[in-house]
């Protein structure tokens, strides 16, 4: 999903009404009826535009219409809110299908995960007697900063306990939206480029999990959610 917002003086839907009822894209009978909701859809439509003077960059009413194309063609959505002098959001949505992605690929229990790389912050091994509770969470100080801690074996319903013989936990940090959170892991596979596609059901319905990929030796290995993890 991408989304884009802006704070400007937004759309009227009735000037858009009325722009395109002189340009003979909808009668007045339309006009008059017509939402506020469907009226906005008026902007994808070709060669058409509100602005006043065609410059470079607009004016050409080409914009939208080859946006909404494309996304369609992709298998995607678009959709578009907006209010008078507040502003406007435009939401694309475009399918799960073949994304190829950088991963770091963890190991719980018997199972193999992939987290995008970009999210990860470091990996590194810590000792039970690091773990705190604050807030009545488990937390550890990383990089002279608090951090939660998640244990992917409850997460995931795993029973084979995450410490190692050394006696130490193999920790993942990772940063969902603002936050950073050390998730506990068995150990470290490494980094892969995977190709990621959509769960199909019933497994869609794991919030936990996003997608899944085959690695190279045929492994079966799901794309974490990360923001279920919060």
């Amino acid at each position: 999903m991408i989304q884009f917002e802006d704070d400007g003086k937004g759309m009227d839907p009735h000037f858009i009404k009325q722009k395109a009822l002189e340009d003979g894209l909808i009668t007045p009978a339309q006009e008059k009826t017509m939402s506020q909701e469907d009226a906005l859809q008026l902007i994808y439509a070709p060669n058409f535009s509100t602005a006043e003077t065609v410059t470079e960059i607009s004016g050409r009413g080409h914009g939208m219409f080859i946006v909404k194309n494309k996304v369609n063609a992709l298998g995607g959505s678009i959709e578009i809110s907006s209010q008078k002098d507040i502003g406007s959001k435009i939401i694309i949505r475009l399918p799960l299908t073949l994304s190829i992605v950088s991963a770091f690929i963890i190991r719980v229990g018997p199972y193999l995960l992939a987290i995008p790389i970009a999210k990860v912050i470091a990996n590194t091994r810590i000792v039970p007697q690091e773990i705190f509770l604050q807030n009545h969470k488990k937390t550890i100080t990383f990089r002279k900063s608090p951090i939660s801690l998640c244990q992917l074996h409850t997460v995931l319903n795993v029973t084979s306990p995450p410490l190692h013989e050394g006696g130490y936990l193999s920790l993942v940090i990772v940063e969902i939206g603002n936050h950073h959170i050390g998730l506990i892991v068995d150990g470290f596979v490494g980094q892969q480029e995977i190709v990621i596609r959509p769960l199909k059901p019933p497994l869609n319905h794991i919030k936990v999990f996003s997608g899944i990929t085959l690695l190279g030796d045929g492994k079966i290995t799901f794309l974490l959610n990360l923001e279920e993890l919060l």
